[in-house]
């Protein structure tokens, strides 16, 4: 089972160039795919200010 962190499009691209990151990192981010600093900062932006729901994917 994976997690995933849902925000719309464009909430998406605030949050890129709020951080100053690319798609494909984001992307990453959201997914659970990478665990970097900025994928945890992304992360955590996403669900405080932009709204960001987590689910479990199955």
């Amino acid at each position: 089972m994976t997690k995933e962190i849902h925000i719309s499009h464009g909430k998406r691209a605030k949050l890129m160039k709020a951080l100053n990151v690319t798609y494909p990192t984001v992307r990453a981010a959201l997914r659970f795919e990478s665990n970097t600093v900025i994928a945890e900062r992304i992360r955590k932006v996403a669900k405080s200010e932009y709204g960001g729901k987590v689910f479990n994917m199955e």
